[in-house]
């Protein structure tokens, strides 16, 4: 009997996308373009929050070696226990899904932030 895929929550597929950013074998133009579009979004889990905020100030630095700057640039920010170990290796999002996940990110946001939200 084949079994239902369960839904991920939020914080995962705010993981994911970022999992997408930081992979160096996926294309650059939608990587950067992922960035700019998440730069408003209301971030649910802390942690993946300040991952995108040490993500983005290292994309235009080398953006094909995020993952070896990461954590020293973690350490300085004062998070050294925040881990980057499940953004290493090939994502395994298209390109398309990765932009689909972040707008339904984006959605969820917007839904939040609107009055009376929750």
């Amino acid at each position: 009997m084949p079994t239902v895929p369960r839904r991920l929550s939020r914080p995962e597929v705010e993981s994911k996308v970022l999992h997408y950013i930081c992979d160096s074998t996926a294309d650059r133009e939608t990587r950067k373009k992922l960035l700019q579009q998440l730069a408003e979004y209301n971030w649910l889990d802390a942690d993946n929050e300040i991952l995108y905020e040490s993500i983005l100030m290292l994309f235009d630095v080398d953006a094909q070696r995020i993952l070896f700057h990461l954590p020293s640039i973690l350490t300085r920010r004062g998070f050294p226990d925040i881990s980057c170990k499940e953004l290493a290796g090939p994502s395994l999002l298209s390109s398309m899904a990765a932009i689909c996940l972040a707008a339904d990110l984006l959605r969820l946001g917007q839904q939040d932030a609107e009055p009376g939200a929750q």
